[in-house]
């Protein structure tokens, strides 16, 4: 396998890697941040209804529905584990992020040669093992947001190309791949001044 096509398998990879790390610290965030609401508006709500079922309180059966309300959620709370949610996306994420960075490592290593030169068969070994790792890590995935999953494509393909859809990420490539690109410089420069008669 030469060069280039083995690192357009191993920029496949990396690109996978970086959508799914991005989903997985979205939702890392989501379920610390419901899980701190959850057991906050627990604690207020105990506290409220604690102090309305006081004898003397002034309205101790609205203290009773506030603190069966507070019981019902913390109920809920015991029944989804929230937390759960959050250190498994937490972990996914720091897998998919070692994974990333040992691609990018092989990729840094092949960068000396040429487009294409064959790649030695220790590194395709390791793209088979990196490809291991990313194939157990799609099966330990459950059922993804279809539209945060979109939404981290879109923001792994701005933060290299700049744009946010495939096709117009192609045109990029293929206008740094066009010879116009890329312009030969002009005969003048090339033959200098003496050879227009101005030496």
């Amino acid at each position: 396998m030469t060069n280039q096509e083995f690192r357009r398998r191993l920029h496949k990879l990396i690109f996978t890697c970086g959508q799914n790390h991005r989903y997985h610290h979205y939702l890392e965030r989501l379920w610390g941040v419901t899980d701190k609401v959850i057991r906050g508006l627990v604690a207020i709500l105990a506290i409220i209804g604690t102090i309305l079922a006081v004898p003397g309180a002034d309205s101790p059966p609205t203290g009773l529905v506030v603190a069966i309300f507070a019981t019902a959620v913390a109920a809920i709370l015991n029944i989804v584990q929230v937390g759960d949610w959050e250190k498994f996306h937490g972990e996914m994420f720091r897998l998919w992020s070692d994974l990333q960075s040992d691609a990018e490592i092989e990729e840094h290593k092949l960068s000396h040669l040429g487009a294409v030169a064959d790649i030695p068969e220790v590194f395709f070994d390791r793209f088979i093992d990196l490809t291991n790792k990313a194939n157990n890590l799609h099966l330990a995935e459950p059922k993804g947001w279809k539209w945060l999953l979109k939404k981290c494509y879109e923001d792994q393909m701005e933060s290299e190309y700049g744009v946010r859809s495939f096709a117009e990420a192609q045109s990029i490539v293929a206008q740094k791949r066009s010879p116009a690109a890329n312009p030969s410089p002009s005969p003048s420069l090339v033959e200098g001044p003496a050879a227009k008669g101005q030496g």
